[in-house]
């Protein structure tokens, strides 16, 4: 019982003491997520279940042992609604790089999210800061295992990177000095394109010295260096990517990363893409990789995973030529499939398009978007218009226009796993090299830049932070949703 005391009161003790820190301190602390969730629940729950422990140890007659009991049950019950509330009322943080974190700060439930950087304080507190670089070269160092540091662009690095990566200050390697990387905050957490820019200095390079015999073009859909590839040209591709993949493998940064190699061609006029994985094989690349990580070594293997890739490709043509043949190549027009501001808000949407939709599902779709726009993108910069339009199946989308790089759509996905909201997915997709947007986020170029609950029976939206399918998405959308 002694023990149990200790537990019940010092955690609570310390939490309120704790209070005492924050208020005498004059560098802003404030308690981490974890600090604060366990603060809480001693208080609210810890202290309820010490008291009646206690008076179970001191109760003598049966009657009050029976009561205790039931009082057990109640507090039960208490203890799931309260465990709720404090979780949904707490801020969630993620570790960012090093000492810094990044935090949800808005803890209203359904509420948008808002992330701000802060800085660990002395185990249990954090402080708010601005966001520094200097988080993304601890992010690097941590990653890589390399010395990095931020240095003006030269003009190699631009015409390795080509005109289509407007930046005036990248990080390097102290071992790489010459390769660019770029760190961007997404959400919660940092990425970066580090892997892929030392896997494209290699064949840049070779493909400068003329050491390659295939035509090698930047690729503003993937924005990387890709190979022109032909059907007839496979066995000579298998044998130079083989070499090439043999000397960019020297590099030690590809033990414990993933390098790829990227081809494309065209077919009909669209685009279709492949790659070649090595270094550290992914768990998605295959169990042929994974059982023969050095398959490039082999010839016979090279060749093989040169005509399955390509196979890949070509099953893209084939699943997008029967599309069209099923459904029409229908690009929008924007003259006869826009929506104006008040038709939208009112969820009255016009389409002159071939497949109209039934029961008014596509004005749903399109007033949940319209709601998606304005409050979470139009402020932030998300694209610079709002339009309704149509993809080949009549189904509706929203072209939010773009900015300098990209072109952003809007897109209903499905309902949540609760039925409770509607799922809307924000595609990206890097605009053409004269400029001008991608037709569709079907492209093979298209990346999600985030997904977004909009409840059905309200006006609540939730930013989940998911830039993949397989991301799990904040805390808050994961409980809201059900997913």
């Amino acid at each position: 019982m002694i023990i149990a005391t200790i537990i019940m009161l010092g955690l609570p003790a310390l939490y309120g003491l704790g209070f005492l820190v924050i208020r005498m301190s004059t560098a802003g602390l404030e308690y981490r997520a974890i600090t604060d969730y366990i603060g809480k629940f001693a208080v609210f729950v810890g202290i309820p279940l010490w008291a009646l422990l206690l008076m179970w140890y001191l109760s003598s007659k049966t009657w009050q042992k029976v009561l205790i009991g039931i009082s057990m049950g109640i507090w039960f019950l208490w203890a799931c609604i309260c465990s709720f509330a404090i979780l949904v009322g707490t801020d969630e943080d993620y570790n960012l790089a090093g000492k810094y974190i990044i935090v949800n700060t808005n803890t209203r439930f359904l509420g948008e999210s808002k992330w701000e950087t802060y800085e660990k304080r002395y185990v249990f507190f954090r402080s708010k800061c601005d966001y520094d670089p200097d988080m993304e070269r601890i992010y690097l160092e941590k990653k890589y295992g390399e010395k990095f540091e931020r240095v003006k662009m030269t003009g190699e690095m631009k015409e390795f990177c080509s005109p289509g990566h407007d930046m005036s200050y990248v990080w390097v390697s102290e071992k790489r000095p010459q390769i660019p990387a770029l760190v961007t905050l997404d959400s919660y957490k940092l990425e970066d394109d580090y892997n892929g820019a030392v896997s494209d200095w290699y064949i840049y390079q070779a493909f400068q010295k003329g050491d390659l015999h295939f035509d090698l073009q930047y690729k503003y859909d993937i924005n990387r260096w890709c190979f022109r590839l032909d059907k007839d040209g496979l066995s000579d591709f298998a044998k130079e990517s083989s070499e090439l993949i043999k000397e960019a493998s020297k590099d030690q940064l590809f033990v414990k990363n993933r390098g790829t190699l990227y081809f494309y061609t065209e077919i009909e006029g669209e685009k279709y893409f492949g790659f070649l994985p090595f270094g550290k094989i992914s768990q998605y690349d295959g169990n042929e990789y994974k059982e023969e990580p050095d398959y490039y070594l082999n010839s016979d293997l090279m060749q093989k995973a040169v005509e399955d890739k390509w196979g890949d490709v070509e099953k893209q043509a084939a699943d997008h030529a029967e599309f069209v043949k099923e459904y029409g190549n229908m690009p929008y027009d924007e003259s006869t499939e826009t929506a104006d501001e008040d038709s939208i808000a009112s969820g009255e949407t016009e389409s002159t398009g071939a497949y109209p939709q039934e029961d008014g599902a596509d004005d749903i779709y399109a007033a949940g978007g319209r709601k998606i726009w304005e409050s979470q993108l139009r402020d932030k910069n998300i694209g610079d218009s709002f339009k309704t339009c149509y993809d080949a199946r009549g189904n509706s989308y929203c072209d939010l226009g773009h900015d300098e790089t990209y072109e952003y759509m809007l897109v209903y996905d499905r309902d949540s796993e609760n039925g409770k909201y509607m799922l809307f997915v924000l595609y990206q997709v890097p605009l053409a090299s004269d400029g001008q947007e991608q037709a569709s986020y079907t492209d093979s170029s298209s990346s999600i830049k985030n997904i977004y609950a909009l409840e059905k029976d309200g006006d609540g939206i939730i930013a989940s932070g998911k830039t993949g399918w397989d991301d799990t998405g904040s805390k808050e959308y994961r409980e809201a949703t059900g997913e």
